[in-house]
């Protein structure tokens, strides 16, 4: 099984891809891998906590890749540790698309992939399964104090 590193400023976790559900998606991201935060130029490229979603922490990658995925694993609900993109355009997702981003979700509990105006469909690509507790420490960190600012995040495959 394929695996992805993410990192969150100095905590790592390891996702397996989930390619027999998600094969397009995968393919996809792994085509855009390696990705760090520090080296965007983009805002919003860091992980924050999602504001209208729950338990999820949100990153937006400069992959212009919404438009080239299937639907495929489809869900607007997420569960601790499970890394979900959204995967079809939609015009809820505006800032994504002005900047030509992605919204990348990855769950530190129970969520509800959500845009500002309702549900927004994602693409379940990637699963952790260990370490959840440190995902979750990290989750309520950004969630009641967002004066911390954003986190500094990398993905890639190992």
């Amino acid at each position: 099984m394929k695996k992805l590193e993410v990192k969150i400023d100095s905590s790592v976790f390891v996702a397996t891809f989930l390619d027999e559900l998600a094969p397009v998606t995968c393919a996809t991201i792994r085509k855009h891998l390696p990705f760090s935060s520090k080296d965007s130029k983009k805002p919003y490229d860091g992980m924050i906590h999602s504001a209208w979603s729950g338990w999820a922490l949100l990153t937006l990658p400069p992959w212009n890749i919404r438009r080239a995925l299937p639907r495929e694993n489809e869900t607007i609900y997420g569960g601790p540790g499970e890394i979900a993109i959204a995967g079809v355009a939609s015009s809820d997702t505006w800032i994504a698309e002005e900047q030509g981003t992605n919204h990348l979700f990855i769950c530190h509990g129970h969520a509800q992939y959500r845009s500002y105006s309702g549900p927004l469909q994602c693409n379940l690509f990637a699963k952790i399964s260990d370490n959840l507790e440190e995902l979750s420490k990290i989750g309520k960190q950004l969630h009641f104090h967002t004066y911390a600012g954003e986190r500094n995040v990398s993905l890639r495959e190992i």
